[in-house]
């Protein structure tokens, strides 16, 4: 029961950035950026009358966006000198 408390503690340290760098810069600022634009498609997602409606919100909610956004509403995204090469884009 003592290890199962020991990795409990060291991931949530990784995961909210308390264990050294790793998340310290790009990857903690990604993070956030994530977080911030997932509630608002979470957001999008139960406003929706039908799932038809989501995809042209979210296509909406994404051309009104733009680079670190201040607003808590719009979707935002880093810079592109901050980007990381990624598998998938």
């Amino acid at each position: 029961m003592l290890w199962a408390g020991y990795f409990e503690a060291r991931n949530r340290m990784w995961w909210t950035g308390l264990a050294g760098d790793a998340f310290v810069g790009r990857r903690m600022i990604a993070n956030e950026m994530d977080g911030h634009n997932n509630r608002i498609g979470a957001l999008i997602g139960a406003k929706a009358g039908s799932f038809s409606e989501i995809e042209p919100a979210v296509r909406d909610a994404v051309a009104g966006g733009c680079v670190s956004a201040g607003d808590a509403g719009q979707i935002t995204w880093l810079p592109a000198s901050k980007w990381r090469n990624g598998k998938f884009w």
